[in-house]
Formats: structure tokens, C-alpha cells, sequence
């Protein structure tokens, strides 16, 4: 291996290949529910004034849009009912998927997406949930991976651009309180 000043690397630190997947044009919205408030205001500080940039997956991947949407009460409800940055997909029985590490049941939705099941049971799990930041030794353990494909109406598909952002606008201004709004 020849390195970037023109120099052999020595024996054994030859280029790592790795495949990697890269997701093209996708939208995700994340919906974070904790018991311990103080832990929700510290998420919701770090989102609002973040000390690194933030990326998705790679530095030259900044999310775009607002990264917090607000602070309230029932995230599930918001979840399924804030617009879509999507288009309307070319056939109306392609559901969107629903990700959790618990059981989907109480999402407020009626599936009738065939095969998919109802979000009650595991469906495997990931292993993700951090134990050591150390960097030489990082450690993870695996949580369980709920899953629940529902159909949406098509009026929650608002597409992208200036337009899909003023919906989005909109719809923080009607659903969330003053209050809930000055935490975003």
C-alpha cells in the first residue's frame, strides 16, 4: 500500500474494505418517551444547541429540516399524524414501518397492512444500547426490535420543499402549547 505523501505503509496496515449501505432520499422521525423528565429536558438542551454538529451517519450527511419538533404529551399520537417529507407512494397499499424498542400496540393506528403483525411481539433484536464508550474497547448490548407496518391516508404524504416545511410549521404551531414550543 502506497499512502497519500507516497510512502509504503508498513506490513499488516494495509486499507480496511468495508461495505457499507447508504439510504437515498430517506425520511425518519423519531419520537423519544422516557419517564424521567429531566433526561427529556437534557435531550431536548442537546438537540436545540448541539456542541458538534450533527450528521447522519457521515459528516457530509447534516439532517435537514428542524431537528426538534417540540415537547408534548401523547408522541405517538404526533408520530403518526405529522406530514410526511415523502411523496405519495405509486401504490397505496406500501405502508410505512414503525421501529421500537417496545411493543407498538398503542400506536394509534389501524393496521391493515397483511403480514406485518401488530407491533406486540419482538421481532428480533438490534445490538446497539451502548455499555463502553471506551475507544478501544466499545461494548453493546442488544435490546429488542418491535415492528408494525400501518397505511396512511394520503393526505399525510405533503411531499418536500418549502411547502412540505410550512405544513410541518403549521402543524407544530396548532398541536403544541406556547409552552411545548418554547422547550423545542
Amino acid at each position: 500500500m502506497i499512502t497519500v505523501d507516497g510512502k509504503h505503509r508498513p506490513e499488516g496496515k494495509g486499507t480496511l474494505v468495508s461495505k457499507r449501505q447508504y439510504l437515498a432520499d430517506a425520511a425518519f422521525t423519531l419520537a423519544l418517551t422516557s419517564d424521567d423528565e429531566t433526561l427529556l429536558h437534557a435531550c431536548a438542551t442537546a438537540l436545540r444547541d448541539p456542541y458538534w454538529p450533527l450528521y447522519l451517519g457521515r459528516r457530509s450527511c447534516p439532517p435537514e429540516g428542524p431537528i426538534l419538533l417540540g415537547h408534548g404529551e401523547d408522541p405517538l399520537r404526533h408520530l403518526v399524524h405529522l406530514p410526511l417529507a415523502a411523496k405519495r407512494p405509486r401504490s397505496s397499499r406500501q405502508p410505512i414501518e414503525f421501529y421500537s424498542d417496545r411493543p407498538l400496540s398503542a400506536l394509534p393506528v389501524n393496521s391493515d397492512a397483511p403480514d406485518k403483525g401488530d407491533g406486540d411481539h419482538h421481532s428480533g433484536e438490534i445490538t446497539d444500547e451502548p455499555m463502553s464508550f471506551a475507544p478501544l474497547a466499545r461494548q453493546y448490548r442488544p435490546r429488542p426490535l418491535y415492528r408494525r407496518a400501518v397505511h396512511l391516508p394520503d393526505a399525510a404524504y405533503k411531499g418536500f420543499g418549502t411547502d412540505y416545511l410550512k405544513t410541518l410549521q403549521n402543524y407544530i404551531d396548532t398541536h403544541f402549547t406556547t409552552t411545548e414550543r418554547n422547550t423545542r
